[in-house]
Parts: C-alpha cells; structure tokens; sequence
C-alpha cells in the first residue's frame, strides 16, 4: 500500500507556476492518508550510487516524483520514480505533467511497479479490483453458476482463460488503464460478478462500453446497479470519459431496466442487440441518433 510521496525541491525551481497546484496535491493525499514530504534532490547528480544513498533513507512503500532523468528503483523497499513535467525524457515508465492528478492515480502508479491488482472503488458492500491470475478459478466457478444464462458469454477453458486473463491484465489494465474488474462482497469477502468498461466499434468510432454481471446466488439484491454506479463515478472522476454505452439483447429485460435505472437511453437498434447511451459530462452533449454499426 502506497504510503508516502516525496516531491524533489528541483521541480518548483523549474516550473515555480507548480506551488498552488502543490499545496492542493498535497491536502488531498493528506486525507487519504499519504503523507507528502518534499525531498532535495538536484537533478544534476549524476553519481547514480548516491541518489541511490539517498532513497535508501526513505520510507518504505514510497513514490519519489522528480525531474531527474537518470532514475533509480529500489524494488525491495518498495520505493519508485516518477517522472514530472510535459519536457520529461527520463527513464521511469510512469510520468506526471503537473500536480493537478487525483489521490487514486498515484495508487494505480503505485500498483503497476509493485504488480498488485488495483482497487479500483470501495462502496458500502462491494470492493471492485483487478483481476490476477489467482483469481481466474474463482470467476470459473463464479460463470458455472450462469450456465444456463442465454445472454451471457462463456470463459474458455482452464488453461486458455489463464492465458487470455495473462494477456488481458497487460493489453487492457496496463494501455487502456480499465477494463473488466471483479466484483467482491465485502461481508464476506467472496467473488461475486464482474464489472467495468471495455472498448466496442460503435459508428465506426472506438467507444467505451459498461459491462455486468451478477452471480446467481446474488442477484435481485442490488449489486449490479451499486457496482454500476461506482465504475460511472470512476470514469468520471479518474478516466475523464464523456459518455458511456451498454450493448444488451433486445430480450434480456433485467439488463436493459438497469440500464435504464442508471440513467442510460436508447441509442438505435442492430440485430437483436440493443444499445443506450449515457452522458458523463452533460456539457459535452452532441447528437447521438446516428446509424449506429456494432
């Protein structure tokens, strides 16, 4: 768990403009509980074993984010780089252009180095994260319990679902940074359903698409939608995605009322498939009655 920043003095020397962003960076990692420390680390010090003395002293479980191009890692303190500003040509895979990023962005940098699934929301019952490979058995046995679910398409088999899951975790979580996430009971702490945003052709154009389900044993309770309202509230906030689609059979009637209940309106019809539509940001409204192709 990411526990502490440190911010290298360097940075308000080069983009002093930074100071106000700064203080706001820092009120909104203080309530979440990170502690925010500004570190003097010149960028012009080139001796690579020093500036490695100088994590060493560090708090474990730490992101440093600095304009130092020639960074340094120490894995088993768990204490990485990150890069800052649009100019940045270092070595540290994740960059920051400014400190207008959100307490849940440097959690996900902080995932990514340390190969841990991300959490991705907490509601008052369910925790939503990505999955690891650990979990494919579990999401067998969760799809067993929908077999006999018309609508619902089946994992591969064993081996070849740990190997789309492998491929999944890096091609969608890593480039897209979303996806399908698990769904986890937080009583008792058992895999539930799956929920999250994958990417579909609609007109042509490649949109995001809100995706559901719900194990048998814990359907009509309310879970789809509570887990629902928690990915809208992620790709606004975190994602910064205007609109959203649900793709559904015209006959699945328990998935077009809750689509419906989130807000979702008919976009057109394709086949048997019917697709609504929702808008994140109302002030980015454009028509959306066009010969619709998915």
């Amino acid at each position: 768990m990411l526990k502490q920043i440190y911010v290298s003095m360097d940075i308000f020397k080069k983009f002093p403009q930074t100071q106000k962003d700064y203080d706001n960076f820092v009120y909104k990692m203080n309530l979440n509980k990170i502690n925010v420390e500004q570190l003097d680390i010149k960028n012009d010090l080139d001796n690579s074993s020093i500036f490695m003395d100088i994590l060493k002293e560090l708090s474990n479980d730490s992101l440093v984010i600095t304009t130092r191009l020639n960074i340094v890692n120490i894995e088993e303190k768990n204490i990485f780089c990150v890069g800052f500003g649009e100019d940045y040509r270092g070595k540290t895979p994740y960059i920051i252009v400014d400190f207008y990023v959100t307490y849940n962005y440097m959690r996900l940098i902080y995932a990514r180095y340390t190969h841990m699934p991300f959490v991705v929301a907490s509601t008052n019952r369910l925790l939503l994260r990505e999955i690891q490979l650990d979990d494919v058995k579990d999401l067998c046995k969760l799809y067993d319990t929908l077999s006999d679910c018309p609508y619902l398409e089946p994992l591969y088999p064993y081996e070849k679902e740990l190997e789309f899951t492998k491929n999944y975790i890096k091609n969608m979580y890593v480039f897209y940074q979303y996806g399908l996430w698990l769904v986890y009971e937080k009583s008792t702490q058992k895999l539930i359903g799956r929920v999250g945003i994958e990417n579909r052709q609609i007109d042509g154009i490649l949109r995001q698409e809100l995706g559901y389900v719900i194990g048998k044993d814990y359907q009509h309770k309310g879970y789809a939608y509570e887990a629902a309202k928690a990915v809208l509230k992620y790709a606004k906030e975190e994602l910064f995605l205007d609109e959203l689609f649900i793709c559904v059979q015209k006959d699945n009637i328990p998935s077009i009322g809750l689509a419906e209940k989130l807000g979702f309106t008919l976009y057109g019809e394709a086949g048997e498939f019917m697709l609504y539509h929702y808008f994140i940001c109302a002030s980015n409204k454009k028509n959306s009655h066009v010969n619709m192709t998915i």
